[in-house]
């Protein structure tokens, strides 16, 4: 049984059209920038440009798995800086659900941060990230809809974005007994956000 079995879905940080178009952009500025009129300027605008740019060609080249489903579970990937040590893979066997989630910080002009987590089964082994100890500062941010398992076993969409079609047909090819429960209403259209408690 090899991968070709079922539709594997695999995103990768900074992939993609618009990934690519920034790097891009951001090399390009940085190369241009100090040939204009207004050198002092424009040099330090390009030294960080080009960091930055440097910085997402680095990400783009490595092709980091930011979210992957296939036949043997579900690939959280880790944070850029820490992406082997906090990249956890879940079989199928320990999930209950795959919950897409939103939690709106506290502060005002602040967006709501999107992410994507599992709902685990009872007594499964924790997974290795930056949520495997509860602390009291995480627990205080925390949705109140999601649950704390839920919550250490999640990844912020940063980087990346979610294709729930292609989520959807890799569970239903992987794992129909799984859930996927869209608490965000962002991509589900009959599903509505928990209220808060």
């Amino acid at each position: 049984m090899g991968e070709s079995d079922g539709p594997v879905y695999e995103v990768v940080f900074a992939g993609g059209r618009r990934g690519l178009t920034h790097t891009a952009v951001a090399l390009a500025a940085a190369a241009v920038l100090p040939f204009l009129s207004w050198y002092e300027a424009a040099v330090p605008m390009a030294v960080v440009l080009g960091l930055y740019g440097l910085g997402r060609l680095a990400v783009v080249t490595r092709r980091q798995v930011a979210f992957r489903v296939d036949r043997y579970g579900v690939v959280l990937g880790g944070a850029l800086w820490r992406h082997r040590a906090h990249t956890a893979a879940a079989p199928w066997q320990d999930i209950e659900a795959i919950v897409v989630w939103e939690h709106s910080p506290s502060l005002p002009k602040r967006r709501s941060l999107l992410l994507v987590g599992l709902r685990r089964r009872p007594g499964a082994p924790p997974l290795p990230g930056p949520g495997r100890v509860p602390s009291p500062s995480l627990a205080a941010l925390a949705s109140s809809w999601v649950e704390p398992e839920t919550q250490f076993a999640s990844r912020l969409m940063f980087g990346w974005r979610l294709d729930y079609r292609r989520l959807v047909a890799a569970r239903d090819a992987f794992a129909p007994q799984v859930r996927i429960e869209d608490t965000s209403g962002r991509f589900a259209p009959g599903i509505r956000r928990r209220p808060r408690s």
